[in-house]
């Protein structure tokens, strides 16, 4: 089901975004279609190479990315949820 689930938020997403376009005719349905396929060939290189997922956690560093998402607007938020909690 978790793989159904992202699947699902991306076609939503485009749903969305093709709902409330204002020139539907401007939208080039190969540009969709490369930016899809560079986006699955991206995450199968990270997520099924050993070189991929190597080049990712390298990409890291010292912090992890985790703790870099928490700065910010939504990482406040998050903070402010954790503590009613």
């Amino acid at each position: 089901m978790g793989r159904l689930t992202g699947i699902l938020g991306l076609l939503m997403m485009m749903g969305l975004a093709y709902a409330f376009s204002t020139k539907r005719s401007a939208i080039r349905l190969k540009t969709i279609v490369w930016g899809l396929g560079l986006q699955i060939v991206f995450a199968l290189f990270v997520l099924k190479s050993g070189y991929g997922l190597r080049l990712f956690e390298l990409a890291e560093g010292e912090g992890s990315l985790e703790a870099d998402t928490r700065v910010g607007v939504l990482g406040e938020l998050q903070d402010l949820l954790a503590e009613l909690d």
